[in-house]
């Protein structure tokens, strides 16, 4: 399951780089769409920290979102 979430916090990484221009703050509906499926599946996670960051969904060790 973990692998899982992996792959689609990654593609959705990507396609979140799709609509944000780098150096800029961007925020629209889409961008907040993807980032909410982000959190969702961090917190659908079994965490596995290394190095404070989890290898699965990046979420941080400690993150008050756990």
């Amino acid at each position: 399951m973990s692998k899982e979430i992996k792959a689609k916090i990654d593609q959705l990484h990507l396609d979140l780089e799709q609509v944000v221009t780098p150096g800029m703050f961007t925020l629209n509906m889409e961008t907040a769409q993807i980032s909410n499926k982000i959190a969702a599946l961090q917190n659908q996670c079994q965490h596995h920290f290394v190095d404070g960051q989890c290898e699965f969904c990046y979420r941080m060790e400690g993150d008050n979102n756990e």
